[in-house]
């Protein structure tokens, strides 16, 4: 199954027209808690601007023709809104298969017994074309103070919002790693990701890969996340526990 998203974010409005026509096209507020990223390594705070709004749209079960229809349709109002309203941001929507939309849980205690199976991300703010991200949504009241070291020295960036689970609201930490190389190497970090989560007991963790469909940007957007241009795996990592995953 395939699942559409389309997501706007923008630097300073001091309009509220604008986020109010954003609602009427369908899109929701993100409920970001901070509102800039946390860059960990080379890559400092300083260097993202504060976002303003950061919403999204969830399309329905739609034939796939007609959904990509509406989010042309979708991107071009949202662009002609951005520009009226004089505000720099960027918007882009994406597709998830539902393979690579899984929740990972285990009731036992974490315990990174390999390491982690990715040479250090090294993004950087570039103008080559965005082609897939992995996030990572990790509730931060089940969050191993040793896992959020191993994955932000690993160079993913992150950003805690808010997220409804089961009727409960809790801060989730998001972690993000976004892509400009081919969308097959994303999908091999995600399967090694998988596994290395499910090895060492991750005690939840919401992961998911999202290939770009289109990127438009107005102005010229320094809220754009930074993006890696090649993965590099650790050889010889070897997992113990056999992969067992669940749809979510």
């Amino acid at each position: 199954m395939l699942k559409y998203d389309l997501h706007v974010a923008t630097e300073s409005c001091d309009d509220e027209n604008l986020e109010r026509a954003l609602v009427n096209l369908g899109l929701t507020d993100d409920k970001l808690v901070n509102r800039h990223f946390n860059f960990y390594g080379s890559v400092a705070v300083s260097a993202c601007p504060l976002i303003e709004l950061h919403m999204s749209k969830k399309y329905g079960q739609e034939q796939t023709s007609d959904v990509l229809t509406n989010v042309r349709k979708d991107i071009k109002q949202i662009e002609a809104l951005m520009r009226h309203y004089h505000v720099t941001g960027y918007a882009h929507a994406e597709v998830t298969r539902s393979k690579y939309d899984l929740t990972i849980t285990s009731n036992k205690e974490f315990y990174p017994c390999i390491p982690w199976p990715i040479a250090r991300f090294q993004p950087g703010f570039s103008t080559k074309e965005h082609r897939w991200d992995i996030h990572v949504a990790i509730p931060i009241d089940e969050l191993p103070s040793q896992l959020a070291t191993i994955i932000e020295q690993g160079g993913m960036y992150s950003i805690e919002r808010l997220k409804t689970r089961n009727g409960i609201t809790r801060i989730f930490s998001v972690y993000t790693i976004q892509g400009s190389c081919p969308a097959k190497d994303g999908r091999l970090l995600f399967d090694s990701l998988v596994k290395w989560f499910h090895a060492v007991n991750a005690p939840y963790i919401e992961i998911k890969m999202e290939t770009y469909i289109t990127l438009i940007k107005v102005g010229k957007p320094t809220i754009l996340p930074p993006v890696v241009d090649r993965v590099q795996f650790v050889p010889g990592v070897q997992y113990q526990q056999p992969l067992v995953v669940n749809a979510f």
